[in-house]
């Protein structure tokens, strides 16, 4: 008996050790952080993983590009790792790809990634929300700093805010500045770019006034050393 149950919980601790944990960020990380954006359309699968029916090379029509310009229409998918996910797309279907910098040549696709396929319910809002950003990028560049984002559903802002219910994007968001005094976690002042209307505007100012703390962001605490640092906060509005 006691064999049993040390093997049960030698088997339970390798499942803990190597179950996996995948955290895909906001829409303005994935951006920054992965040199290939693109939509397309899966035209054939070339090859299958060994003994599975999971792609492992596939041929793509490029259908909408956000970051560097493909130059290949191969993808290849890695094997699934300690039970990561890893895209497993069919022919026809359509996807919001993100992959790192192309190695050789070709575009890989790794465990965890969080490539996204259009039969997904929440594919059309990625994808909205990934045009939403990258034109802030491209008209906001002289004034914005990407690096430093945060990303919040307006819901957050409501009494009955919980972070387990779904709250549906309602294609439109508010877009503020935070400047900080140098070297210091004390706020100067709060730019409105972009009002998603006066109650709303009001609950937003006041909360980055009086609530928010700086110091719990370690990646963005470090930049307040310098004296042009600025926080850009985008606000997702959500249906009531």
């Amino acid at each position: 008996m006691k064999l049993k149950i040390i093997s049960l919980f030698t088997f339970l601790f390798a499942f803990t050790t190597y179950a996996c944990s995948c955290s895909y960020g906001t829409v303005s990380s994935r951006l920054n952080g992965f040199e290939n954006v693109f939509t397309a359309k899966i035209i054939q699968v070339l090859e299958y993983h060994d003994n599975t029916s999971r792609a492992k090379k596939v041929k793509v029509e490029v259908l909408e590009n956000f970051n560097n310009q493909v130059n290949t229409n191969i993808i290849w998918f890695s094997k699934s790792l300690h039970g990561c996910p890893v895209p497993n797309p069919e022919k026809n279907s359509k996807w919001l790809f993100y992959i790192a910098e192309a190695q050789d040549g070709k575009l890989s696709v790794a465990a965890c990634n969080p490539s996204v396929s259009f039969k997904n319910d929440n594919a059309p809002e990625e994808l909205q929300k990934i045009r939403i950003v990258k034109g802030l990028m491209q008209t906001q560049e002289e004034t914005l700093n990407f690096n430093n984002v945060l990303e919040i559903n307006s819901a957050f802002f409501t009494p009955d805010y919980s972070r387990s219910k779904r709250y549906a994007f309602d294609d439109d968001y508010g877009l503020y500045v935070l400047n900080y005094q140098e070297n210091t976690a004390t706020l100067k002042s709060v730019e409105t770019l972009k009002s998603l209307g006066a109650s709303l505007d009001e609950k937003v100012l006041n909360y980055y006034n009086t609530k928010f703390k700086i110091q719990k962001y370690g990646r963005l605490k470090s930049n307040l050393k310098n004296a042009d640092f600025k926080l850009t906060i985008v606000v997702w509005k959500t249906k009531a």
